[in-house]
């Protein structure tokens, strides 16, 4: 077998190992900037976090305050209605 094919061959194997090795990398080292999402589910969405200041509403606060007569989900046998 000529030389030439076998050093290209070997060339070809090492540049073959190049995309996964920096896959793997990518996955195993942590980083600050976010994930690339090809499905933009919401998690990229725009929140307020509990207990914030909010300039939308009136009152300034983004967390609002509980509907009078509302019952949890999880409360339901305990109300008599």
């Amino acid at each position: 077998m000529p030389k030439g094919i076998v050093y290209a061959a070997m060339i070809l194997m090492i540049l073959a190992m190049i995309p996964p090795a920096v896959i793997a990398r990518s996955r195993a080292v942590p980083s600050d900037r976010r994930r690339i999402h090809l499905i933009q589910d919401m998690d990229n969405q725009g929140k307020f976090r509990a207990q914030a200041v909010n300039d939308i509403y009136k009152d300034g606060r983004a967390m609002r305050p509980v509907i009078a007569g509302t019952v949890a989900q999880s409360e339901l046998d305990l109300d008599a209605h």
